[in-house]
């Protein structure tokens, strides 16, 4: 460095020498130098002063090394340090900076009742429940062997006490010359989450529940395309299909072919409306059977999603009940007819009934209708 290409303030030249001449040398002074730009030079400086036998100031002898770089680049990492500072003391989160022993150096805030000055140099798995006290402690050390960050769930110190909060945790490595030398973890409380997470498992396990322990068949379907998206083990059972079969078929070919258009038109002005509905059709099975049903459809929000839920109730038994009841039904009102006949017109019982299935035929109505006109008068049957 050339002396014409610097300069020192006169204030600080007059310190300078002081310290040099009381102390007989100094070493690493910090001073400021000047060029002649103007433009600041952070410098160290280590210097002797000679002196002659009878103690008078012969000269000074020394080193000034320019440290500008390295000041600004201490000046840039305490900018870091102050405002990794700011965020961690304002952060949301829990921040702790641990040794491998499990000791806490530091906490940003306090955390329930637990202040910085009670936590720290105490062991950061106090504060967790015993059963996870292995997990925090081979999470520590897998940072430490590997320098890697890891990240987990675990239950920790909250408003209630030390197991009274989950928290989700980052931790991180803390590096000197390539080392670790502690880590640092930041957990963020998730215990509100894990509520709402479980109610919404618990009302889904419910839910499960129910839809595969019903006594009826159920199908859910998309709104738009009308394909199907899920079914129960009564479902399966009702069409003679496995699951793996049902999913992704069109709800249309669950029903009869001569039923399909009609009622694919009545479950879109239905899901368009937004309402539940019933009606009665019959569904097709696998071996071709035809299966009278009763179906109550609604649309519905499942995880967020519209699906029209259909629930179809096998009603073969009840058919078959109602028919039984109808052919009775039936039986009574032609016997009664045939009756009127024999007595009006002096005819046999084979006669009265021949007549009765050819004015059925000949109007295309039921039997059991022109039995009724007779009984009423309103038909002779000559």
């Amino acid at each position: 460095m050339k002396a014409q290409e610097v300069y020192i303030d006169p204030d600080d030249r007059s310190k300078y020498k002081k310290q040099v001449e009381q102390k007989g040398s100094v070493k690493d002074y910090e001073l400021k130098l000047r060029k002649k730009n103007g433009a600041e030079m952070d410098c160290l400086s280590t210097a002797t002063v000679r002196r002659a036998n009878d103690g008078s100031i012969l000269g000074y002898q020394g080193i000034i090394r320019d440290i500008t770089k390295q000041k600004l680049a201490e000046k840039a990492l305490q900018e870091s340090e102050e405002k990794w500072r700011s965020l961690i003391e304002t952060a949301p989160c829990v921040i702790l900076t641990v040794q491998r022993d499990g000791t806490i150096q530091f906490l940003n805030r306090t955390v329930g009742n637990y202040t910085p000055e009670d936590t720290i140099g105490t062991k950061v798995w106090d504060y967790v429940p015993p059963d996870h006290h292995s997990i925090m402690q081979k999470a520590i050390e897998h940072v430490f062997q590997t320098g890697h960050p890891i990240s987990y769930q675990i239950l920790g110190a909250g408003p209630e006490g030390p197991a009274s909060a989950w928290y989700m945790t980052q931790l991180g490595p803390i590096l000197k010359d390539g080392k670790v030398v502690a880590l640092t973890i930041a957990a963020t409380d998730i215990t509100e989450m894990k509520k709402v997470h479980e109610a919404l498992r618990e009302s889904e396990e419910k839910y499960r529940t129910l839809f595969e322990n019903a006594n009826d068949a159920i199908f859910l379907a998309d709104t738009k395309t009308n394909i199907i998206l899920d079914a129960n083990r009564q479902a399966e059972q009702l069409i003679g299909r496995p699951r793996a079969e049902i999913i992704g078929m069109h709800q249309a070919q669950l029903l009869s072919p001569q039923h399909a258009d009609y009622y694919k038109d009545k479950f879109r002005r239905h899901v368009e409306a937004g309402y539940t509905f019933d009606l009665e059709t019959e569904v097709i099975t696998k071996d071709r059977r035809v299966v009278p049903v009763l179906i109550s459809a609604s649309v519905i929000k499942l995880r967020g999603k519209e699906v029209i839920m259909g629930l179809f109730r096998d009603i073969s038994k009840e058919k078959r009940i109602l028919d039984l009841t109808e052919e009775i039904a039936t039986k009574k009102v032609v016997e009664k007819a045939k009756g009127i006949l024999m007595d009006r017109h002096e005819i046999g019982e084979k006669e009265a009934m021949r007549r009765l299935q050819k004015e059925s035929r000949r109007q295309r109505r039921k039997i059991k209708e022109i039995a009724q006109a007779v009984i009423s008068s309103e038909l002779m049957l000559n």
